[in-house]
């Protein structure tokens, strides 16, 4: 995803900076929804916190990353949008 990243701020003028802390939970692959939800939960912290961002991942399953870094980023006073490259 740094790479991903780095294009598109290049793309689009805009910076790339890293919001979240890296995760804090088990692998998730082995994982159903359910238990995905609860091990995503406190997954990330905010780090640098702007007012608006785009969050984006490189492959979205059950959404429960997606969500708990959309979580840490509003808790922390931030705007986010999310784009992702490929749904499973």
């Amino acid at each position: 995803m740094q790479l991903i990243g780095t294009h598109l701020s290049h793309t689009i003028n805009l910076p790339l900076i890293t919001t979240l802390s890296e995760p804090h939970a088990q692998d998730q692959r082995e994982f159903g929804r359910d238990l995905r939800m609860v091990n995503a939960q406190h997954m990330f912290q905010a780090l640098e916190v702007p007012q608006r961002v785009l969050l984006i991942d490189d492959v979205i399953t059950t959404g429960s990353t997606l969500y708990a870094a959309q979580k840490a980023l509003h808790d922390a006073g931030c705007e986010s949008r999310i784009a992702t490259i490929a749904r499973v």
